[in-house]
């Protein structure tokens, strides 16, 4: 392997082209295939010991170099997507993917979610913890893999798709059944852990599919997915009798499953917050993957700059279809946000999602402003802008009631008291957050939210100073103390939105 692995990285495709590859590349596939049966294999037998597997590290290196140091060189391969024309392009990568690569990130999938099933479900099983360090470690090896062999997938993206697809109609209905259970049985058992790791796994597969990590960068459609997308399409103007169904159509059907999966969760946390089955490090993922999805397909980058007849460009480029998927990004959000208020790896996945997209501006930004939730957020922010952690009941009733009155639900005062409970650094992103995405002075309701959202903060700090100024409070007052912290903590949040790369604003 080491061997086929210099081949590679040494002659690349515009040399090995010219050779008969199918006979190494067979070999290829059937020795990643071996690998990953008898990986699975040996993990049963163990249990999910990790540590029972005796040649566990040598498969994983034989495994490290036949991902990384081949089928990765061979299927990102610029020969491969821009070289002669797109006939031969396309008959190049199918013959490609036919004879190692699909059968190989099928392999992968099915071999990966397995193992992580039963690896959880020992740890959970025998009341294991992994060492942090270690634990560290292996998510960044997974990264690293689960990058690698997206490449791979991009390739045929429609087996790839549907790969992912059966696993998730497998996985996805089993977990919904569990969270559907009687509030009396919410202890996370192995079994449930086992299914929650597998469903967390396939999430992050159809994220590396489609999507890559744009952070510090204009976030776009990867090109291998366009490329698929506007090949598939072309197929079919050619032979408008092909009956199966289309690259973009299933890129839409696995978002939103996606979508789906996530509301059941978020209806389950409005309905029990407390149920710990509901799984936090799940909600992360979900946030992940949206965080790089919807900033790339929704209204994408260049799309109304030249016509083009992708789909997968106006997929999301519909009016009606855009706000339905940023008032579900927002919902999912403000839900976590008011139901988990003190889960931090999630609201910083959260606090990301929303500014990835306002970010964007144009018609992003007025799509998000436009979203009902969006508005509700706002008014939850002008509520509690002044309202510290602790704050007695009395106080935060007479403040709810002078900002909404009586007419407030009671999910409403329950998400209110929620949004409060958010750590005063979280609040302050979602400030800068509300004032980017309302940063427009011509469009009317932005400018009018921009101004509710300022002066909430700005009569805070002003109560605040004018106590302070005439006395009535003691500067050493503990609740004086922690009513400066919040306000220092907003004055960031304005601070911070004012920062913007000029691109961005």
């Amino acid at each position: 392997l080491q061997l086929l692995g210099r081949l590679v990285a040494n002659f690349r495709l515009s040399v090995l082209s010219e050779l008969n590859l199918n006979p190494v590349l067979q070999g290829m596939a059937a020795v990643g295939q071996k690998l990953l049966h008898d990986q699975v294999r040996d993990c049963e037998q163990a249990k999910g010991d990790l540590e029972d597997m005796e040649l566990r590290e040598f498969r994983e290196e034989a495994l490290s170099v036949l991902i990384m140091d081949c089928t990765v060189l061979l299927a990102s391969d610029p020969w491969l997507m821009y070289s002669g024309t797109e006939v031969t392009r396309r008959q190049a990568q199918k013959h490609l993917a036919s004879l190692i690569l699909g059968p190989l990130y099928q392999g992968m999938v099915e071999c990966r979610t397995r193992m992580a099933a039963l690896e959880e479900h020992y740890l959970v099983s025998h009341e294991t913890e992994l060492d942090e360090a270690k634990e560290e470690i292996m998510a960044n090896d997974m990264r690293e893999e689960l990058e690698g062999i997206s490449a791979v997938g991009r390739l045929d993206l429609a087996t790839a798709l549907a790969c992912l697809a059966e696993r998730h109609g497998h996985t996805m209905p089993r977990l919904q059944s569990i969270w559907g259970e009687a509030s009396g049985q919410q202890v996370v058992t192995a079994e449930t852990a086992a299914l929650l790791e597998e469903a967390r796994l396939l999430t992050m597969y159809v994220s590396h599919l489609l999507t890559d990590d744009n952070k510090g960068e204009t976030p776009e459609i990867p090109v291998a997915v366009m490329q698929a997308c506007q090949e598939d399409h072309d197929l079919r103007k050619q032979q408008p009798e092909q009956g199966t169904v289309s690259i973009a159509n299933r890129i839409a059907s696995a978002v939103q499953a996606m979508m789906q999966f996530a509301e059941a969760q978020m209806q389950r946390i409005a309905a029990n917050p407390s149920n710990m089955r509901l799984s936090p490090m799940l909600a992360k993922t979900f946030l992940q993957f949206l965080r790089c999805w919807a900033p790339s397909y929704i209204f994408p980058a260049g799309y109304s700059d030249s016509p083009s007849e992708n789909p997968i460009v106006h997929e999301w480029a519909h009016p009606e279809k855009a706000q339905h998927a940023v008032n579900f990004c927002i919902t999912l959000c403000l839900y976590y946000e008011c139901y988990w208020p003190q889960e931090g790896s999630v609201q910083e996945e959260a606090a990301q999602l929303l500014l990835s997209l306002v970010k964007r501006g144009g018609k992003v930004r007025v799509t998000v402003v436009n979203s009902p939730m969006f508005v509700e957020m706002v008014k939850f922010h002008c509520v509690t802008a002044g309202m510290r952690h602790g704050a007695p009941a009395h106080e935060f009733d007479g403040a709810v009631r002078s900002k909404l009155g009586d007419s407030a639900s009671e999910s409403t005062w329950t998400m209110i008291r929620g949004y409060q409970r958010l750590p005063y650094d979280d609040r302050a992103k979602l400030f800068s957050m509300i004032l980017i995405a309302c940063s427009d002075p011509s469009h009317a309701q932005s400018l009018s939210l921009f101004n509710d959202a300022l002066k909430a903060v700005h009569d805070a700090f002003g109560s605040l100073l004018q106590a302070l100024g005439h006395a009535t409070v003691s500067h050493e007052d503990v609740n004086a103390k922690e009513m400066t912290s919040l306000c220092l903590a907003m004055v960031y949040g304005l601070t911070n939105a004012s920062e913007m790369n000029q691109p961005e604003r």
